[in-house]
C-alpha cells in the first residue's frame, strides 16, 4: 500500500515538472545591449548642401534564453557617406556582425562597448564594397534610464573603411555626435 502510494505520489509530481512553464518565455529576448553613434562634419556648403561626412552606426546583441540553452545574435545598422571622394552612400540595416555575436561587445556596468565587422555590403550605387569597421565606445557619464533603457554617453575612437578609403574616428572636425552604450537590463 505505501509503495503504490509513493509512485502515485511521484508520478504527480514528474508530471508537475514537465507540464510547468519556464519563467522566461521560450524565444523571449532576456536582454539586448548594445552601442550608438551619429556623427557628422560639414566643411560649409558642400555639393547640394550634404553632410561631407556621415556616419551611424546602432549595434544590438540580443542575448535569449530558453530551456534549450543560452542563444545571442548580434546585428548593426549603418548609415554613411564618406565625402565627395571618399565613396558611395552606404545604408543596411540587420546586418549579422559575423558568426561569432562577441564581435559586438558590451561590458556589464556600460563602460566600454565595441564592434568589429569585416564583410561586404552594397552602397546605393548596388556595388558590393568591402568594409572594415573596428569601433570601440569608452563611457563618459553616468547611467540614465530612458524610452526602456539604461545608456551611458560615451567617447567613441577606431576607424571605418570601405575599399581603399579609411576614416579616424572620431572625424576630424566634428560639428555633431551622439553616441551612448545601452541595455534592457541594470549595468552590474
Amino acid at each position: 500500500m505505501f509503495k503504490r502510494l509513493l509512485i502515485l505520489i511521484l508520478i504527480a509530481c514528474l508530471s508537475l515538472l514537465l507540464t510547468s512553464t519556464p519563467t522566461i518565455a521560450q524565444g523571449d529576448p532576456s536582454r539586448q545591449m548594445g552601442a550608438y553613434l551619429s556623427t557628422s562634419y560639414w566643411d560649409g556648403c558642400t555639393l547640394h548642401c550634404r553632410p561631407y561626412v556621415f556616419l551611424l552606426l546602432n549595434g544590438t546583441k540580443t542575448i535569449n534564453i530558453t530551456p534549450q540553452g543560452r542563444t545571442k545574435t548580434s546585428v548593426f545598422d549603418i548609415d554613411s557617406y564618406l565625402g565627395l571622394n571618399g565613396g558611395p552612400y552606404i545604408r543596411a540595416t540587420g546586418v549579422q556582425v559575423g558568426e561569432d555575436a562577441d564581435q559586438l561587445a558590451v561590458s556589464q556596468d556600460l563602460g566600454w562597448a565595441g564592434l568589429d565587422f569585416v564583410g561586404s555590403l552594397v552602397g546605393t550605387d548596388r556595388l558590393s564594397y568591402q568594409v572594415v569597421l573596428h569601433v570601440s565606445w569608452w563611457a563618459t557619464g553616468s547611467t540614465i534610464f530612458e524610452n526602456g533603457l539604461y545608456k551611458r554617453a560615451a567617447r567613441v575612437e577606431g576607424y571605418f573603411q570601405y575599399g581603399d578609403i579609411v576614416r579616424q574616428i572620431p572625424f576630424t572636425g566634428v560639428k555633431a555626435a551622439d553616441a551612448y552604450i545601452f541595455s534592457t537590463q541594470a549595468p552590474r
